[in-house]
């Protein structure tokens, strides 16, 4: 057994539900915490508490914000994409997708949420 416990911290995940994500959240919530998965679906088994959005979407980051209540002790930036081939074939909005979701998102809601991070 681990003495690394996060009993009593609350985890957010984005990209949550499923495939690395979800293996994340599982681990945390194994490790004690309440876990917090941002997904824009989810399997209705799914056990952790579920906030609805698109990080990409200034709406939905908000919402996000507002559904942490109380201090947030880890951020967990799961949600992502990549764009297979090569490079010259992206079009402009191919790339603008592809940092909204990588880069910008990740930022924006580090900077969102960083009063609640403890």
């Amino acid at each position: 057994m681990s003495s690394w416990r996060l009993d009593g911290k609350t985890a957010l995940v984005t990209g949550g539900t499923r495939g690395i994500g979800r293996a994340i959240a599982d681990e945390l919530a194994a490790l004690g915490a309440k876990v917090i998965a941002v997904a824009r679906s989810v399997e209705p088994s799914f056990p952790h508490e579920v906030v609805f959005g698109d990080v990409t979407v200034a709406a939905d980051r908000t919402r996000i914000v507002e559904a942490i209540t109380g201090p947030l002790h880890v951020l967990v930036h799961n949600a992502g994409t990549n764009i297979r081939g090569p490079l010259v074939s992206y079009d402009d909005a191919t790339v603008e997708k592809l940092i909204a979701l990588n880069l910008t998102s990740p930022l924006l809601l580090s900077r969102d949420l960083h009063p609640r991070l403890k």
